[in-house]
């Protein structure tokens, strides 16, 4: 008995089918109302760069999340400040002072060639 390829396919065919093997369906992860396949893959970036900070410090947060895409110029994290924020309020405290006593030394000083030319 002489088999050709068109029986054998046939027949590998129904073997298949006889053994409960089907097509893989993807795997579904129940994310709200919305139904997305698991993957099991691992997804490499298109481009690795290395960020910093003009001065060193301690994250306060985080801004970027797994996945977001960033793009140059974009703020993906925030450092601690509060250390920073009070000096710039201690300078700007001088800097009232310092112009308070310079317009009462200008004062002063008007007030006295007032009262030296009268």
């Amino acid at each position: 008995m002489k088999l050709t390829g068109q029986a054998i396919t046939v027949f590998f065919a129904v073997t298949l089918l006889a053994s409960g093997v089907a097509a893989a369906e993807p795997m579904t992860a129940d994310n709200g109302n919305i139904q997305l396949p698991e993957l099991d893959c691992i997804i490499e970036p298109s481009e690795v760069v290395d960020v910093g900070s003009a001065v060193p410090g301690v994250v306060e947060s985080i801004l970027a999340d797994r996945n977001d895409q960033i793009e140059k110029g974009m703020v993906i994290a925030r450092l601690e400040s509060s250390v920073e924020r009070a000096a710039l309020e201690l300078t700007r405290e001088r800097a009232n002072q310092n112009t308070a006593i310079e317009q009462r030394q200008e004062g002063a000083r008007f007030s006295h060639l007032t009262q030296n030319r009268n």
